[in-house]
């Protein structure tokens, strides 16, 4: 009991650290870059403060970013952005919050996040009508431990647990579906505590038809290899793809943190490191390895954008799988990006200068992306 106490308190410290984007003090003023030439450029439009300064962003419904904001100690409050008004508006409020994750599941007019309430020792899973502003906590029926993981397929969601009996770490790839409220197990890996002899998941993603699930394999006389495992709805497996030893290699230098699909793409980030790839003759091949780059928070279509932290580079993947890098000219040089959201309209950008803490907020069409300056005054 006490070891799964420990393990619990240690994912919550992972939870915190790897969550929402940072916080710091604002102390001084900006400089500003004369070195840059904006005359061909067209300026983004400046957001309000409150979107800039989120604790956490979740993606796009209906054309309105999705955001939160922790408030009163206690409180998650979730708000939509206006971008016609430019200017934000209240949806929901969860009570007695303590701790969510950083991704959310937006479906349709619901978001999803798995959340820690008050004096509970587990996760939960929260759902809000962004429409009536309705919270709700979905009862897991299942006797296993979330993992935070969460995609949907299907119409279901999908999310990662486990449970530990006699030495052997039992983890289950599980499916709540909203239309019946149910939950089923529909895949099963094990592997052993002590000796690691097993399979073990190290996350899961959805291409929104099929489940895909990164595997590590470790085998006593052959060592370490991995897969992705692509199964359906119910378990049943689709194709096993083999992971090629250097990107096995590069993935595992850190801790795997979250994996998702875009089409036919993969996308892969274990704490600094970022792959993404496509699988193709039964292989994970990889299109771009780079370190500290994240995918743009919330984005559920085929082209997806990636953000460089601490710079002024966007990256747009394209269906031919071609890469085009974009570079955004910030009106003042201390600033930076710190993190993007995007839909297939819009992107929505939110720099910082990290000496001082302060925080800028921007919108454009996406269509004008290499067109566009950030301005800061």
């Amino acid at each position: 009991m006490q070891k799964h106490k420990t393990m619990t308190t240690i994912l919550f410290l992972l939870c915190i650290l790897l969550s929402g984007c940072n916080k710091v003090q604002e102390t001084s003023e900006q400089t500003s870059n004369p070195a840059i030439d904006f005359s061909p450029y067209q300026s983004a439009v400046t957001t309000a403060d409150i979107f800039s300064n989120a604790d956490d962003y979740n993606g796009v419904i209906n054309g309105r970013p999705i955001f939160s904001i922790a408030e009163n100690g206690k409180d998650w409050v979730i708000y939509e952005y206006d971008t016609e008004k430019n200017k934000e508006e209240r949806t929901a409020v969860i009570e007695d919050f303590r701790l969510n994750m950083r991704y959310a599941v937006i479906d349709d007019d619901y978001w999803y996040s798995f959340i820690v309430l008050g004096d509970e020792p587990e996760p939960q899973l929260c759902r809000v009508n962004t429409e009536t502003s309705e919270v709700s906590i979905i009862t897991r029926t299942l006797d296993t431990q979330s993992e935070f993981s969460l995609c949907k397929c299907n119409g279901k969601l999908v999310t990662l647990s486990k449970k530990t009996e006699n030495g052997v770490q039992h983890e289950y790839v599980e499916t709540y579906n909203p239309k019946t409220d149910c939950w089923d197990q529909i895949k099963e890996f094990s592997h052993s505590e002590e000796t690691l002899e097993g399979d073990n998941p190290l996350g899961l993603c959805s291409n929104g038809n099929n489940i895909f699930v990164f595997l590590e394999k470790n085998n006593p006389n052959t060592g370490k290899v991995a897969e992705v495992q692509i199964i359906n709805d119910i378990g049943e497996i689709i194709e096993s793809a083999t992971v090629p030893n250097d990107i096995y290699t590069y993935i595992s230098q850190s801790f795997f943190f979250d994996m998702q699909m875009f089409g036919n793409y993969i996308y892969i980030l274990s704490s600094t490191h970022c792959l993404v790839g496509i699988i193709e003759d039964g292989e994970l091949k990889d299109i771009l390895k780079e370190d500290n780059m994240e995918v743009a928070f919330g984005y559920q279509g085929n082209s997806p954008i990636f953000f460089k932290r601490d710079s002024c580079y966007l990256y747009e993947l394209n269906s031919d799988s071609r890469v085009t890098e974009y570079y955004i000219p910030i009106e003042e040089d201390k600033y930076s990006i710190l993190c993007v959201v995007a839909d297939e309209e819009k992107c929505y950008i939110v720099c910082v200068d990290y000496e001082t803490g302060k925080r800028k907020g921007y919108m454009f069409n996406r269509k004008d992306l290499g067109n566009v300056y950030l301005p800061v005054n």
